[in-house]
């Protein structure tokens, strides 16, 4: 063997054989994979088995020649793209499934690779856990402040899409723009009008601050300025001093601090009045106004259009701005002490929230023209109580709605309401209730007046239990009861709109709620944690003997926000709620007493007048008793009856499901005989009253009945009219129908008995 040469990469040897021939051996040199992290000595990257990757003649054409490569760059693209124009259908399909045959064997490739390593993937999960947590919460909060920035942008288009586009063009005359491209152009956050929903049921003084603020940031906007205000609780913030804790200073907060004030606002508005205060601005106004209606003259709250320059409308809010430190405060601090009164509840308390909802109209689905103009209404006051659960002793919600066909709004009916919502407690809770704590808005008429004041005044005498009524902020007495109002009349809706139910008046709105809306244990010992209750009255007696004359107004009652009963016609009254530990034992100096001043004792009737109103409650207390007592005399006769009955009508367990025979009374213009029907049993209520679904007789058998072919019969009937529980009937096929054999003669029996 003899050795000829010496490459970089090989080395060649020539081999002589005994017979006279020679060979030429060549020996590939490859290079030893590194175990350092120093690169190769010829710098050529390494694949994973060692060798050198050679550049390919694409890269080599990238390096020497990059105006030839970009060149040729081009003419593949072309050449792809009329490739793939040139494919016929079968070509393309073959393609495209062999592009995705690629894409799968690739996908599993990575899976594999996946699998075969997941010590190393878990391990370096960890690591990048540990070591970017806190570039984690960076990246959420900057996430968090574009969603903020995005939520400040979202605004709607005053005004129609042609009407804008119209004046985007007489503002930029020179920008040519169709109104189709005008539409695709809208960004994402800027909502037409078409999307948008009346807003309703503000706070007068807030929205008025706010109507304002809206008007000087347009013409800030306008001048390409920043804007100098962000609603009412920013005008709030500008006017007091920093915040040392969760509430402003008292003192900031009456407006008698020396280092705050509404002259804090002037100064934060000094450029805008500076640059542009003599310049013309309109702004809106809800003023209250008289208006002729029907003859007559009214004073109603209308929105108006004022027009002067800037600095007045600056002038006008910061009068305006005056009380709204106080305002706002208010609401704030007596939502903080529901909220956290409902958290940590004591024990035998009960927390109710009562609202009157705006009247239900009964409306129908595919209504006549005639029955357009004249709807039925129907009055609903829910009543959400908090009390602790007597299986768990957690924190439970129960909703008592009440649903009568009395529309007088006044407190007579609160009264009523509140009378059988207590009763209804009492049997859930026994002995175990102790105080009452009520919460609501301050409407006069129901809740905030000498009349509701005398009532609170006389409840522990009347329900021998504490009652202690407390007022949200002025105008700011949205609570949850306004959530369940909105549930029943949601629910009622969309079942008409459906076609599902029929509600002509306040009883078949009640009778729906009861079938459909209730929420209540299946079991007696099941803990749920949210009920819902509903009851009907129309007996509300408007004239209890209480003459408003007689009783007196309680002076500042409109700052008051918290009132307890004393003793009939003397209550105590304080300007805000307090629930910490000393106030709730009753004992001890408040923890708040910066913030919430003491209880004031104020007298509602006259110790004269009252002995001949307690006179006419009491006669009326006992009519009303004596009547109760003769209704449950009555229940108890017809229970007894029952009993008797029960035995041989087999009345004792009815079920959902069952078949029974219902006598039904006629009442049309020609007087009939009852009539003996067959029914299934839909559904049982809480008043011993059943829902059944009719069926209909067979006209070739009297004892075959079947199901009616149009509209499901469904009525709702005490238990006195059923007759008997029938047996599980005979499936029968008559013609093309299914019909149902029963054993009427029981039935008939016990019917022509009775």
């Amino acid at each position: 063997m003899k050795f000829l040469a010496f490459q970089a990469s090989h080395f060649l040897f020539t081999i002589h054989t005994t017979g006279g021939m020679s060979y030429k051996l060549r020996i590939n040199l490859r290079l030893k994979p590194s175990t350092s992290s120093e690169p190769t000595p010829d710098n050529h990257p390494c694949t994973s088995t060692g060798t050198a990757k050679k550049p390919n003649w694409y890269q080599r054409l990238k390096q020497n020649d990059p105006e030839g490569y970009e060149a040729h760059k081009k003419i593949d693209a072309i050449k792809s793209v009329l490739w793939r124009a040139s494919l016929t259908g079968d070509k393309k399909k073959h393609y495209n499934e062999m592009s995705a045959k690629r894409m799968r064997e690739y996908r599993q490739r990575k899976k594999e690779a996946a699998v075969a390593t997941p010590v190393l993937k878990r391990n370096r999960k960890k690591k990048n856990n540990a070591t970017t947590r806190q570039s984690e919460r960076e990246k959420e909060a900057k996430r968090e402040k574009e969603r903020e920035r995005k939520r400040a942008q979202r605004a709607a288009l005053s005004q129609a899409k042609r009407e804008e586009i119209n004046r985007k063009r007489r503002e930029n005359p020179n920008i040519k723009i169709g109104l189709k491209k005008f539409y695709e152009l809208r960004p994402s956050h800027i909502k037409t009008v078409g999307t948008m929903k009346y807003r309703g049921c503000l706070c007068e003084y807030c929205t008025n601050i706010d109507l304002k603020v809206t008007a000087i940031n347009n013409i800030a906007h306008r001048w390409n300025m920043p804007s100098p205000l962000q609603g009412v609780y920013d005008v709030a913030r500008l006017s007091m001093c920093l915040k040392e804790g969760q509430y402003h200073k008292p003192a900031c907060i009456a407006r008698e601090c020396v280092d705050c004030g509404t002259s804090q606002l002037k100064c934060h508005l000094k450029p805008i009045k500076i640059s542009q205060g003599e310049k013309p601005i309109k702004w809106r106004k809800w003023e209250k106004k008289s208006i002729q209606t029907s003859g007559t003259t009214e004073s109603r709250q209308v929105i108006i259009t004022k027009e002067g320059t800037i600095n007045e409308c600056i002038e006008e809010l910061v009068e305006a701005s005056e009380q709204i430190s106080t305002h706002l405060f208010n609401a704030s601090w007596q939502n903080q002490q529901f909220s956290q009164l409902t958290k940590n509840l004591p024990t035998g308390w009960v927390v109710m929230v009562l609202d009157l909802a705006e009247n239900y109209t009964c409306k129908y689905q595919d209504e006549i023209q005639s029955a357009h103009w004249y709807h039925t209404n129907a009055t609903v006051h829910p009543i959400l109580a908090y009390y602790a659960c007597p299986l768990c002793g957690e924190t439970m919600e129960e909703s008592i709605v009440f649903i009568s066909l009395d529309k007088s709004h006044d407190f007579h009916a609160v009264n009523k309401f509140m009378e059988i919502a207590v009763s209804h407690l009492k049997k859930q809770l026994g002995k175990t209730m102790k105080q009452i704590v009520r919460f609501s808005d301050g409407y006069g008429a129901q809740y905030k007046s000498k009349g509701p004041f005398f009532d609170i005044s006389c409840a522990e005498e009347k329900y021998n239990i504490k009652v202690h009524h407390v007022f949200y902020g002025s105008r700011h007495g949205k609570g949850p009861s306004d959530g369940e109002s909105a549930v029943v009349k949601r629910q009622t809706s969309m079942a008409v709109l459906g076609g599902k139910a029929v509600i002509n008046d306040a009883k078949g709105l009640f009778d729906f709620c009861v079938l459909n809306v209730t929420k209540k244990p299946v079991a007696i010992d099941e803990c749920l944690h949210f009920q819902r209750k509903f009851f009907y009255t129309d007996n509300i007696d408007h004239d209890r003997g209480i003459n408003p004359v007689n009783l007196r107004t309680v002076k500042g009652t409109r700052l008051i926000h918290s009132v307890k009963c004393i003793e009939p016609g003397l209550i105590s009254t304080r300007n805000l709620s307090c629930f910490c530990a000393p106030c709730a034992k009753e004992s001890g100096m408040c923890q708040n007493a910066e913030y919430v001043k003491e209880w004031k004792q104020a007298t509602i009737c006259d110790a004269a007048k009252l002995p001949s109103i307690m006179q006419v409650r009491e006669s009326q207390d006992s009519d009303a008793l004596e009547k109760d007592l003769i209704d449950a005399t009555v229940e108890d006769l017809s229970d007894a009856a029952a009993d008797i009955i029960n035995d041989e009508a087999n009345l004792h367990d009815i079920c959902v499901q069952d078949f029974v025979a219902v006598r039904v009374k006629n009442t049309g213009k020609k007087a009939r005989s009852d009539e003996l029907h067959v029914a299934q049993v839909a559904s049982v209520l809480q008043d011993a009253s059943y829902g059944l679904s009719y069926m209909v007789k067979m006209k070739s058998s009297r004892q075959h009945y079947t199901w009616p072919q149009g509209d499901e019969v469904f009525f709702i009937h005490p238990l006195c009219d059923i007759v008997t529980k029938l047996d599980a009937p005979e499936p029968v096929a008559v013609g093309s129908r299914l019909s149902f054999k029963f054993d009427m003669s029981q039935a008939q029996k016990l019917f022509n008995e009775e």
